[in-house]
């Protein structure tokens, strides 16, 4: 490893230091080359000129990495550290021009100790301005550069120490003036070189640029004049700069010339900059708008408050005097939000400019173009005393929703800037507003969701969670709706020990409408299966109370019946539904009674049309109840289900049990239109008779 990898590791090992620890090593440092300084004779040997100025630069290393630290965190406000700098050397020129004389005697022979602590507090007070003069020009020298100029920046840090030591050599005794007047002119290329990186100074607002072409030539001509008395090669302060150390003479003499160089040419930068300061700001502002909008997308769920944040921020960074937003909502174009112009007015400008431009803008506006238009406002536009506008299309996925509108009153028309950046704030709105109406659907959705699992869940209770157990009859059904609610149902009621009733309906429609009169066609069933002598008469009354429930648009099917399961004698109507099942032997038999649907027509006619058939069964009969949902399911090739396939299950399993024959049955239907969605609700009921 040569020297200078051990130096960088040194100096990366003193940096990972915590400040604290940093101070108290450039305190305790400065105290004891305070002591030594006042222990040591007024002229001292070539040994101690050789411990004094190691003694410096051990001072001037620890108190400038300790003094970067602080400065850096101020590095964001880089007018706050120019102007600090210059009042700290307008500070130190007036104490050198007006302690001359008391720094002459504090380094002559005869100084008494007061004398001496005079002198060398004022040979501290140029040592700390001298760093923090050279921490700021650092800083400045690196803030908001975008390549990496450390290089640059070590050459001329390596110039100034090898001047410190060279003069330490020439305060030993050695000749090397030629030397030093080299590295003085290497130092000033070098100086002028690192004064032109500058960057910071573009980011500075008009305003703070003015201030900075002001403060930079006062500045460089303090500088300057500093330099000036420390330069000299005789009086006082030479004396007694060279007295309190020979090396730090020369570095603070170097630090005033490159402060004079650095803020001649941040005076010269300054001024070259200014002409385009306000087209900087404007952009500065541009991008500052277009992320404070982006944080209105994210944190802005109203559409409404979207609408006139937009109008809002358009409007100042264009400085124009009028902004509205023509949207799409709904399928309806309005006026959704206006600045410094209300509604009704921007509606009729908006009708007025359509009218007057109507062979330029439709164009605009549905073609796929991507422009903003700059419009030089006709004789119509012109009676609202409106002379230019922009409008700019919001467009989502290719399509226009609308339109942004901004106005002036002023004749020039608006530049190419401007219709970049109306075009750019309509594109993030079009963006916002997509957003904001989906969140308020997902929001809409999800309250619909809500209200459907009560829904649901109020179905599930209706439906009978449990089939009724009865003597010499096996019972099972099966409910799949197509949708989170269905508008199928089924139920049963024991009126007696040997009679039950019982009941499968379908309301037109699906959802939660079929699901509320499935609702109400639960109640009056509940109220008069056990009343009722039989399924026609309870069909009849079911029809009569439906009657003013139901729209003209609704009905609903059903069929019903009572078994006795004693005797086994089946009464059945039914009211316009699919027809039961009977396997008997091996056959089906279709019953069918004649009856139209509830809700169809009026109770007269009803009751004339709807019959009731009545037979016994026998054992191991088999009768299927079923909806449409079961014969109407399709597969990918938009085939029914059909009544065969059905009829076919049930003879090829009619001597299994009606659970065995319902697993199957459901199985099969799914199978058939896995491919296609569930269109209707499927539900059926199985009956087996078992007497022997």
């Amino acid at each position: 490893m040569n020297f200078i990898q051990k130096l960088n590791k040194i100096i990366a090992s003193y940096n990972a230091l915590p400040r604290i620890k940093k101070l108290e090593n450039a305190v305790i440092i400065s105290s004891l080359f305070f002591i030594f300084k006042i222990a040591s004779p007024s002229s001292p040997n070539a040994y101690l000129v050789l411990i004094n100025e190691l003694f410096m630069f051990l001072l001037l290393s620890s108190w400038i990495y300790y003094t970067i630290e602080v400065i850096h965190e101020k590095s964001e406000q880089p007018m706050m550290l120019v102007v600090n700098s210059g009042i700290l050397i307008a500070a130190v020129y007036f104490l050198m021009i007006v302690t001359p004389d008391i720094l002459t005697e504090a380094f002559s022979k005869n100084a008494n100790l007061a004398e001496k602590l005079i002198g060398l507090i004022l040979n501290f007070t140029f040592l700390a301005a001298g760093i923090a003069s050279f921490v700021v020009l650092r800083e400045l020298f690196f803030l908001r550069q975008k390549k990496n100029p450390k290089f640059y920046f070590d050459v001329m840090l390596w110039t100034l120490i090898i001047i410190f030591f060279v003069r330490l050599l020439i305060a030993l005794g050695l000749h090397l003036v030629a030397l030093v007047s080299a590295l003085y002119v290497v130092a000033v290329i070098i100086f002028t070189i690192n004064s032109i990186r500058v960057a910071w100074i573009a980011f500075l607002t008009k305003r703070e640029k003015i201030t900075l072409l002001f403060v930079s030539i006062i500045l460089s001509i303090i500088f300057g004049l500093t330099y000036s008395l420390t330069s000299s090669s005789e009086g006082a302060l030479n004396i007694a700069l060279n007295g309190f150390s020979p090396g730090f003479h020369a570095l603070f003499n170097l630090i005033m010339l490159y402060g004079t160089i650095a803020f001649g040419v941040v005076f010269f930068t300054t001024l070259f900059h200014l002409p385009t300061a306000a087209a900087f700001e404007k952009k500065a502002e541009e991008v500052s708008s277009l992320t404070d909008f982006t944080n209105l997308m994210t944190n802005a769920l109203d559409f409404k408050e979207l609408a006139e944040n937009l109008t809002k921020h358009t409007l100042q960074l264009i400085g124009a005097d009028i902004a509205w937003l023509y949207v799409n909502r709904n399928g309806e174009f309005d006026v959704e939000a206006s600045t410094n112009l209300g509604k009704r007015e921007a509606k009729e400008l908006t009708t007025v400019v359509l009218a007057d431009f109507k062979n330029k803008i439709p164009t605009d506006l549905t073609a796929q173009k991507e422009k903003a238009i700059n419009i030089s406002v006709g004789e119509a536009v012109r009676t609202l005393n409106f002379e230019t506008l922009i409008l700019a299309p919001l467009r989502i996925h290719g399509e226009i929703n609308g339109c942004l509108f901004i106005g002036s009153f002023n004749y020039f028309p608006f530049d190419e800037d401007d219709r970049k950046t109306v075009k750019a704030f309509a594109d993030y709105a079009a963006v916002a507003m997509e957003n904001s109406l989906l969140i308020q659907k997902s929001i809409e959705k999800e309250r619909l969701e809500k209200e459907l699992d009560i829904a649901r869940d109020i179905q599930h209770k209706i439906i009978p969670s449990k089939l009724p157990r009865l003597k010499n009859l096996q019972i099972s059904a099966s409910f799949i709706p197509a949708f989170e609610v269905g508008g199928d149902y089924y139920d049963f009621s024991t009126a007696t020990e040997d009679e039950t009733t019982f009941i499968l309906a379908d309301v037109s429609g699906k959802g939660i409408s079929a699901a509320f009169v499935m609702a109400e066609i639960k109640g009056i069933f509940e109220s008069l299966a056990r009343t009722v002598q039989s399924p026609r008469e309870m069909l009849s009354k079911m029809n009569a109370l439906l009657d003013k429930s139901l729209g003209e648009k609704e009905f609903v099917t059903a069929i019903g019946g009572i078994i006795n399961t004693s005797s086994g004698v089946l009464k059945i109507s039914r009211a316009g539904h699919t027809p039961a099942l009977l396997v008997r032997n091996g056959k089906v038999i279709h019953i069918l009674p004649k009856g139209i649907g509830l809700g169809f027509d009026n109770r007269e006619v009803f009751e004339n049309v709807l019959e009731e058939e009545s037979f016994k069964l026998e054992s191991n009969d088999l009768i299927l109840l079923f909806t449409d949902g079961v014969t109407d399911a399709q597969n990918k090739y938009s085939e029914f289900f059909g009544i065969k396939r059905l009829e076919n299950i049930l003879t090829e399993n009619s001597l299994k049990s009606p659970d065995e024959i319902s697993e199957i049955l459901v199985k099969e239907v799914t199978l058939f239109s896995k491919d296609v969605p569930q269109r209707d609700d499927i539900t059926f009921v199985i009956f087996k008779w078992m007497n022997e």
